[in-house]
């Protein structure tokens, strides 16, 4: 017996580094920001947010980010499977969030620590994201690939649930940073 086994359980830790993916992916997401809009003082439409305040922007936007997906996955593995297997598909997808939250992390401190590494270290991230997407999509295939004509459904899902969403959030998020005062 041990004294954790009735406080920790796997939900837990699931929620808990899901929140460290949202935390490292907003501190990239404030990077990537910098490098594309930046500040500039002659354009209108630049990003003067201090630093603090744009990061905690960004991490809220990731966990919003995180939040909603989980449950459009919920829903979409609800409509087309029974609700078993879309318990473990969205498992599945916050276990890949999961690793990926892990796997942010160095490069998050990263770019705080060390800015002038800021473009490596975003491609680094943006490729253990990509892998994480990856990993899941293929473990969630099986739900979508039931018959030849799923392949439509498949397309509709990727562009719907994993691409679309991405690109909200990059310029949602930099709305709302310009928009701050």
């Amino acid at each position: 017996s041990n004294a954790f086994d009735d406080t920790v359980d796997e939900t837990v830790l699931l929620i808990l580094l899901n929140a460290l993916w949202a935390a490292s992916a907003g501190v990239l997401l404030w990077a990537l920001i910098g490098m594309t809009a930046g500040y500039n003082p002659a354009w209108s439409l630049s990003v003067s947010l201090p630093q603090p305040v744009g990061i905690a922007v960004c991490m809220g936007v990731c966990a919003i980010y995180v939040t909603l997906i989980t449950t459009a996955y919920w829903v979409v593995g609800n409509v087309f499977t029974d609700s078993r297997r879309a318990v473990l598909w969205v498992k599945g997808a916050t276990a890949s969030t999961a690793i990926g939250g892990v796997l942010s992390l160095p490069p998050a401190f990263l770019v705080l620590c060390y800015p002038s590494w800021t473009p490596k270290l975003l491609i680094i991230a943006a490729s253990v994201f990509i892998l994480c997407k990856i990993l899941f999509i293929l473990k969630g295939f099986r739900i979508f690939f039931d018959h030849l004509s799923s392949w439509l459904l498949f397309l509709y899902y990727l562009c719907s649930l994993e691409i679309v969403p991405l690109i909200l959030v990059y310029f949602g998020t930099v709305a709302l940073c310009i928009m701050l005062p």
